[in-house]
């Protein structure tokens, strides 16, 4: 299998960012441009820099698990602040102090020597940026202490090597760089790139030692992994085995007040890693090895492998106790993706694809949230050996011979099986359940020849499933994603998965795959990344005759029909149009942004590269020089970028962009209006903040009495619109899309609905028409 085009390495956190501005006070103009800012398609697997995913705060993530809880997963909190320096560079001498830049040691071991040797002082080791390779001399050091950090200097470059290299390793000292069997605490290892290795990280204390507690190893690059041979595997961090295991020959009971583990508090954050056999083995059976596990933002990338042994695999948690992995990625792995047997296992934001043998498989329940199970080759795509287990806003996708997935197959089970919000396509066989609690709510079922569900619950179909108790509103029919054999599991705007999630009696998260918000203006969307309601700013006129022109954009074809004025194509399913006046004619032009790459492209004008899958794209005139500026807002955390002339933060993730000329002095003011503060929440940078329309609200600002702009809201559970201190009237249903324009070239635009089942077009007083199909977007400016 091809790898999937993702690249989110080093994904950068959010900021909490309120209503305020870390730039200049610049004035801002819009010239007219309708950006159908609600187009945020579902954009899965794509190329992208290394924001490209946003990840949620910790508290966030923990709200969403149904079975984890504040205090139960470690929070990285390691800083070199108060530590006294040792500098390592390529050029030192290990006779020197290394106390100071000016005289480094030249070995990181020799550096480690001296920690050692003064365990009451907090050390920081500074490895100035090259290569190092590691001599013999310091092949079996430990680490044996804590309050201890080895990094590179900040802003410098490292990597480290054996000086076998390129060789395979002889022994066990050849191919291990860090490890400790000490009880220690708050040792972090990061910002290094490591190669030549066959297990870089193995650290774990004896049963009759205390716990090491609080180890990160985070900003990691490890490639170019060695093995002594054909019989060795290779690893990123193992556990240290112990001599004598408590739970040797019986089960791992994380409630046993006789309990001790290796390690409290473990957390590998953003690390990369390339051609390596088990990525994370802590598979330690006779003991109990981690209290407070988080994997998060790990990449995994291999080279296609051979359906296998299940002894290699991904994450490989065994006898662990509150487990968290977030935003991870795991590609091509003989075994099994995620093999968790421990207790209290959540999975989310994760994307698991080409795996050998179970995508995910939970020996003591767990849950699978805002995630990916992609061709799992073997046995069972998901396995649950016992219960409970919770699989929220996933997808569970191609899956030939053998069961899609099973639940307690070995023994009945009277504990819940929850499906919510998900979708399950092109899978050969049922799935297995055996448990009568069988929860399947507003998810998606396609291309299930063999049946749904088997075991102590039998479906055959949807309209089956959906006779069950606590089974509802399911539906079947092709989920319109993007590209899924080309990685792209995007849906397209005509997709059914659109709005059909549920909201109610389900434990939901609040962000998406891409670490955005879930918009709840009437219902979630299926599957792991969300799209927002419509959002429109202002009208575009193709024909240059003042009026606003119905138009709309198949998403599927990347038509552009103009009715009575052109007909072409340009851009593809997915893309987001922009047309507006980008070059000052009077006359709209055709273009669109690829939230994949972050492309735009204006026919016959321009193209070029700007933004990220996280951003919305708002050209407008926003220095008031009378034109069209390229811009964006990043709804992960309210991030506005001009391009050329400024980036600031006004707002916070949830907010809707809403710039207009709201003091009609021919610029435009940047604005955001928050639904989910009391009231309805506008705030017009340097102008105003009030209060106007609610959660459920689509938020339509517009010019409609000429001259300045003026904020108005659609609410689509009564068809009502609203304009401040203006008219109120009801027009469209449930399902429209909100829109205006200048239907009459008066300068004031009209509200207006399209009703995307029909193609029907109203704009208040002026026309009603149709133009258009089901799952076209509308693009009248």
């Amino acid at each position: 299998m091809n790898r999937l085009p993702v690249n989110i390495f080093f994904p950068k956190r959010s900021k909490e960012a309120g209503i305020h501005s870390l730039a200049r006070d610049s004035r801002l103009k819009l010239v007219g441009n309708i950006i159908f800012l609600s187009l945020l398609l579902p954009m899965f697997l794509v190329s992208a820099p290394a924001e490209a995913r946003t990840k949620p705060p910790l508290s966030e993530l923990l709200a969403a698990s149904e079975y984890l809880a504040e205090g139960e997963i470690p929070e990285d909190r390691s800083s070199a602040a108060g530590m006294t320096p040792v500098y390592v560079a390529t050029d030192g001498d290990d006779s020197n102090s290394g106390l100071s830049p000016s005289t480094p040691k030249k070995h990181l071991g020799a550096a480690i020597e001296y920690a050692n040797a003064n365990p009451a002082v907090p050390f920081v080791i500074y490895l100035r940026g090259g290569t190092y390779y590691r001599p013999a001399l310091y092949e079996y050091l430990m680490i044996e202490r804590g309050d201890l950090m080895i990094t590179a200097y900040p802003g410098e470059e490292v990597t480290i090597r054996p000086d076998i290299w390129p060789a395979n390793p002889t022994s066990w000292g050849e191919e291990v760089l860090f490890h400790s069997y000490y009880p220690g605490h708050n040792i972090t290892i990061c910002n290094l790139t490591l190669e030549g290795w066959s297990t870089p990280f193995v650290f774990g204390t004896q049963f009759d030692q205390p716990p090491l507690e609080n180890l990160v190893i985070k900003n990691i690059r490890a490639r170019e992994f060695r093995k002594r041979g054909p019989t060795f595997i290779s690893e990123l961090f193992s556990a240290n085995y112990v001599t004598e295991g408590y739970f040797s020959g019986r089960e791992f009971d994380p409630l046993d007040p006789g309990i001790k583990y290796q390690i409290e508090g473990l957390i590998f954050s953003d690390i990369s890693i390339e051609g390596v056999d088990m990525p994370t083995n802590i598979g330690d059976e006779d003991d109990a090895n981690v209290k407070g596990l988080r994997i998060t933002g790990v990449e995994v990338y291999n080279d296609p492998q051979p359906t296998g042994s299940t002894a290699v695999n991904g994450f490989a948690v065994v006898n662990c106790h509150n487990v968290l992995i977030d935003n991870c990625r795991v590609e091509n792995i003989e075994g099994d993706g995620i093999d968790a047997k421990s207790f209290r296992v959540c999975v989310i934001n994760t994307l698991l694809s080409g795996i050998g043998r179970n995508g995910v498989k939970f020996w003591h329940g767990g849950e699978v949230i805002n995630s990916v199970i992609y061709d799992a080759d073997a046995g069972a795509a998901f396995v649950i050996e016992e219960g409970p287990c919770r699989m929220i806003n996933s997808i569970l996708m191609k899956k030939g011979d053998g069961y899609a997935g099973t639940y307690a197959w070995g023994e009945p089970t009277a504990e819940k099986f929850e499906v919510a919000n998900s979708i399950f396509i092109d899978l050969d066989h049922t799935f297995y359940v055996g448990t009568p609690d069988l929860r399947s709510r507003n998810s998606l079922y396609f291309n299930m020849p063999g049946g749904l569900y088997s075991g102590l619950v039998s479906a055959v179909n949807v309209a089956a499933l959906n006779e069950f108790p606590a089974c509802s509103d399911n539906i079947s029919g092709g989920p319109l994603l993007v590209n899924p054999e080309g990685g792209d599991f995007r849906a397209s705007y005509a997709s059914p998965c659109r709005d059909n999630g549920g909201n109610t009696g389900i434990l939901l998260p609040s962000f998406d795959f891409y670490g955005n918000p879930r918009k709840r203006g009437r219902r979630p969307d299926i599957g792991p990344v969300e799209a927002a309601d419509p959002v429109f700013i202002s009208r575009a006129d193709y024909d240059g005759d003042g009026d606003s022109d119905i138009a709309v954009y198949r998403d599927s074809t990347g038509l552009w029909a103009a009715r009575g004025i052109t007909r072409l194509y340009f851009g593809k399913t997915a893309d987001i149009p922009i047309p507006a006046d980008y070059d000052g004619d009077g006359t709209s032009e055709v273009g669109i942004y690829r939230r994949i790459t972050g492309l735009w492209a204006i026919r016959g004008i321009s193209r070029f590269y700007f933004g990220t899958v996280n951003d919305l794209p708002i050209p407008a005139d926003y220095d008031g020089d009378g034109r069209l500026e390229h811009a964006l807002f990043r709804e992960s955390n309210g991030l506005w970028i001009i391009r050329g002339i400024s980036r600031f933060y006004y707002g916070r993730r949830g907010d809707y962009p809403v710039p207009g000329d709201y003091d009609n002095d021919g610029s435009t003011e940047p604005g955001i209006f928050r639904p989910a503060e009391a009231g309805g929440l506008w705030a017009i940078k340097g102008i105003s903040r009030f209060y106007f329309g609610g959660n459920d609200d689509i938020p339509v600002p517009g010019k409609f009495a000429g001259g300045r702009s003026q904020a108005g809201i659609f609410r689509p559970s009564t068809g009502l619109w609203a304009l401040r201190g203006g008219a109120r009237c009801y027009l469209g249903t449930v399902t429209d899309i909100p829109i205006r324009g200048d239907g009459d070239g008066d300068g004031s635009d009209e509200m207006g609905i399209f009703r995307p089942d029909r193609g029907l077009w109203v704009l208040r007083g002026i026309t009603r028409v149709y133009f258009g199909k089901t799952g076209d977007i509308p693009i009248i400016r």
